[in-house]
């Protein structure tokens, strides 16, 4: 493949999964001879420092979609890309009109991350907006990829889409990076040195199910007090769940961390990992934390985790919602000697996903 131009397009740098995806990726092209540039409405986030150097970064200055348009269409008369690859439903609004104001000849790549539960929980005038412009937009787009099977198939249905028509883009991860950095020993990982724990991480937020974690933990705990409870992330819920366990009389059992800029360590070294979300598109936490060598529970949510464990092969799954359940699920894993995850999860890697991406760039 002779080299290509570029531009991949983020709403900002912050620590979300499809920011941190789209940065992996760009490296991955870099790497492969291409010539990259992450465009960006703000340059701002915790992730700025994950951008490679051979990776080109743009920031547009703008705070709002709405008055980075403009921006983005100056951006590409003066570009002259090849490919554009966009992320976030906003994002791929946004781009799709100013590739058309602009008549650039570029060929657009569009990907939606998560499942329709999470426009349905935030239903308002804003996403009415959005879905209606989605349903115009979408139809110009060179291709319309999604991070799983089942994302694949909400989309269609979301955005009035022909069947099978939306292509299953997983994301990469840098699984050789993952384990280097969970052997490193970091002071936060002492701490821990002679504590056994079960962790989670992600955005402290109604969808990630963390209360239900909690109560569950709360149940599990009856009977293993040695164990601890490790919470990483931040959100407008911490708050609240602090309260909560303090509620559940689980306070000193439970230590909210906050953003942990290498957490691989303290995946390496708990006795499981639990995700307990409500919905997802394709959780690269649980991959992240399989590639590590963590024995997994999750939640059998739309979309993601069925796919990563393989219907229940590399991890355990349980129902959405479910305290006793969830429950259930760690007692099990607590149990079980490994599940093979690291096997699983090196399936998942850069190469696969910028394959994928190669291969709708090649079709005509």
């Amino acid at each position: 493949m002779d080299p290509l131009r570029i531009s991949i397009f983020l709403p900002c740098l912050s620590g979300g999964g499809a920011e941190r995806s789209m940065i992996d990726l760009s490296e991955k092209f870099s790497l492969d001879g291409h010539d990259v540039t992450l465009v960006v409405l703000e340059r701002k986030g915790e992730y700025q420092k994950f951008v490679s150097e051979r990776v080109k970064l743009v920031s547009l200055s703008s705070k709002r979609l709405i008055f980075g348009i403009p921006l983005i269409i100056k951006y590409l008369k003066k570009s002259n890309s090849h490919i554009l690859i966009t992320a976030l439903t906003h994002i791929n609004i946004g781009v799709s009109i100013a590739k058309l104001i602009a008549n650039h000849k570029s060929k657009l790549i569009i990907t939606e991350r998560v499942s329709n539960k999470d426009k349905q929980f935030n239903y308002n005038l804003k996403f009415l907006i959005m879905r209606v412009l989605g349903i115009i937009l979408y139809r110009f787009a060179d291709h319309v990829g999604a991070v799983s099977d089942g994302v694949a198939r909400d989309v269609e249905r979301y955005f009035l889409l022909k069947k099978n028509i939306v292509h299953t883009l997983y994301n990469g991860l840098n699984i050789r990076e993952i384990e280097k950095k969970s052997m490193e020993y970091s002071e936060i990982k002492r701490n821990y040195d002679s504590q056994k724990y079960i962790i989670a991480a992600g955005r402290l937020s109604y969808q990630k199910g963390f209360d239900v974690l909690l109560k569950s933990f709360s149940f599990l705990h009856e009977d293993t007090k040695d164990l601890k409870l490790i919470i990483l992330g931040k959100g407008e819920l911490e708050t609240n769940l602090k309260e909560l366990s303090i509620e559940l009389g689980i306070k000193k059992s439970v230590d909210f961390l906050g953003f942990v800029e290498n957490p691989y360590s303290l995946f390496r070294g708990s006795e499981l990992f639990v995700l307990s979300s409500r919905w997802e598109g394709l959780p690269g936490v649980l991959i992240q934390a399989m590639a590590c060598g963590c024995k997994v529970v999750s939640t059998d949510c739309d979309h993601g985790p069925r796919e990563i464990t393989n219907n229940g092969m590399y991890g355990e799954l349980c129902k959405v919602n479910d305290v006793k359940d969830l429950e259930r699920a760690m007692r099990k894993c607590l149990k079980i000697d490994s599940y093979n995850s690291k096997n699983r999860a090196s399936e998942f890697s850069l190469k696969m996903s910028a394959d994928g991406y190669y291969k709708l760039i090649n079709c005509k």
